[in-house]
């Protein structure tokens, strides 16, 4: 090579033979950088005393701007609820009849029924009305299984929301328990008063001796003979009974609540006769039974604790103290489905399933023909 060509410089295309062999770093991640960083550094003089001065003035006064709006704030919002509780309490803002309540969701139930039913003192505030103690007031009188009461600003009243309850049953309330009790409690009463006046009195002078042919009077002659029970037929309405609607849960209503309710709504077809509160808790195992049985029921007769019958489509059938075994008795019933092929149905006076693995017809009176009047069904 010529000392021409040595300190000849190279062109802008090319790059020098040092720089081509050199190794090129390449950045890793999350390796940091070791080249110096260029800091610039900015001159700062401190503040005037003028400025600092003027700065705490516009600090205070933002400050004071926020305190006064939140004063004016609070003032507006106390001036409004004072005013609206003025408002309430004028006399535009009263309840002054049953008129201004408004009854929806009712479909059997007469809505001057449940007006008649909410405890409200006319005329009466909005604001002092508590829509609670109205709720369960009602839902104590009336036959609901909900009852929702809401104020009405314009114009001024109550809206009741109700569900009624659906009736699944007609039945025939037994006699209270409660009124028997209370009845004896004032036997026994007056009955202690009785002997302890007996024992205030002095003792009447008795005969030394009685003549041995001296005829004794019989205890029956003076006293009152007992007074025989009429007891209803069986699946017969009892005189002077009350009766209720019974819903699927064991709450009734009575039927008197309801203004010609054969015209509001129909009637359930399943009667029950002799439905006692202690019955409640029972009846809606009882119900459901029922339901998922094949055979069909058209009455109940409850009236005698210690046997439950029923009046179904295969006869009437006696089932005994309602228990546990209930269901199992239906199953047993459906079983008995071909008992007319052996035996003419108008001969059973009823079957008997008070033992289910036992079942047994009992039949009439006038068609029997043995000493024996019951035959088993195996």
């Amino acid at each position: 090579m010529t000392q021409r060509n040595r300190h000849r410089k190279p062109s802008s295309g090319s790059r020098p033979t040092a720089q081509l062999n050199r190794p090129q770093r390449r950045s890793q991640p999350g390796a940091t950088s070791t080249a110096p960083r260029r800091r610039s550094y900015i001159s700062a003089q401190p503040p005037s005393q003028s400025g600092m001065v003027q700065r705490r003035r516009n600090l205070r006064r933002q400050r004071g701007q926020r305190l006064l709006k939140t004063f004016w704030r609070l003032v507006v919002v106390g001036a409004f609820a004072g005013g609206l509780i003025w408002l309430m309490g004028q006399p535009i803002w009263l309840v002054r009849s049953a008129e201004q309540i408004q009854i929806k969701g009712n479909q059997a139930i007469q809505a001057e029924s449940l007006r008649a039913m909410v405890p409200v003192d006319y005329p009466q505030s909005l604001l002092k009305i508590k829509p609670q103690v109205l709720e369960k007031a009602l839902l104590d009188q009336a036959p609901l299984a909900e009852a929702k009461i809401s104020r009405r600003l314009i114009p001024p009243g109550l809206v009741i929301r109700v569900s009624e309850r659906q009736p699944v049953a007609v039945a025939e309330l037994a006699r209270s328990e409660m009124a028997r009790q209370a009845s004896a409690t004032s036997d026994a009463t007056t009955a202690a008063n009785q002997k302890s006046l007996d024992s205030d009195r002095p003792a009447p002078d008795r005969p030394a001796t009685s003549s041995p042919n001296e005829p004794k009077s019989s205890p029956s002659a003076h006293s009152t003979p007992p007074t025989s029970k009429t007891k209803s037929a069986p699946f017969e309405p009892t005189p002077g009974a009350e009766r209720v609607l019974l819903d699927a849960t064991g709450e009734w209503v009575s039927l008197a609540q309801y203004d010609n309710p054969e015209a509001l709504f129909e009637l359930p077809s399943l009667k029950v006769y002799g439905m006692r509160p202690e019955y409640s808790q029972h009846w809606p195992e009882l119900y459901g039974a029922i339901l998922q049985s094949p055979v069909k029921v058209l009455a109940i007769d409850w009236r005698d604790p210690s046997n439950l019958e029923l009046k179904t489509d295969l006869g009437n059938v006696h089932f005994g103290p309602y228990g546990p075994q209930f269901s199992y008795q239906l199953e047993i019933l459906d079983r008995m489905r071909n008992l007319p092929n052996h035996t003419e149905a108008d001969q059973i006076a009823f079957i008997d399933l008070k033992t289910p693995t036992v079942p047994r017809l009992q039949m009439k009176a006038t068609l029997k023909k043995s000493d024996s009047s019951d035959s088993t069904v195996e």
